[in-house]
């Protein structure tokens, strides 16, 4: 039986804006990343198994992995409204993360989106809009 790895991204994530920042995301954050990695390993991944990955390397301040993470949801991105929450949740990450001063800008890397369909654009906001605006460098 697999385990649901939703609850633990979606903890970790609303641990973010905590102050202080909650220790037990610390813990929970290896947890949450394995299971992922195994679900994707062990089952056809879609997108929420990719952008759980996009979401913990962003709370993990890795940036190529984010990228990685972040091409893998741009091809598996079904409807608007998957790629909406997604977006919310990199923006409330980012939010806090300015919030405690810790914004800063991620490098590209030479990576574009440009080849890819425009369906993860949301109104004027891209996933790779509010990543390139996270704290992950």
């Amino acid at each position: 039986m697999a385990r649901c790895l939703y609850p633990g991204i979606n903890a970790v994530t609303l641990m973010e804006p905590a102050e202080p920042l909650d220790p037990r995301r610390e813990k929970l954050l290896p947890v949450v990343a394995y299971a992922v990695e195994r679900r994707i390993a062990t089952s056809k991944p879609d997108y929420w198994d990719h952008v759980t990955r996009l979401e913990l390397a962003v709370l993990a301040k890795d940036a190529e992995a984010a990228l990685n993470a972040l091409e893998d949801a741009l091809d598996a991105v079904r409807e608007s409204w998957e790629a909406e929450t997604t977006t919310r949740n990199l923006r409330l990450i980012s939010e806090a993360r300015k919030k405690r001063g810790e914004a800063a800008r991620m490098g590209r890397k030479n990576r574009s989106c440009a080849n890819r369909p425009c369906k993860h654009i949301i109104g004027e906001t891209s996933f790779l809009q509010v990543l390139m605006s996270q704290s992950i460098a």
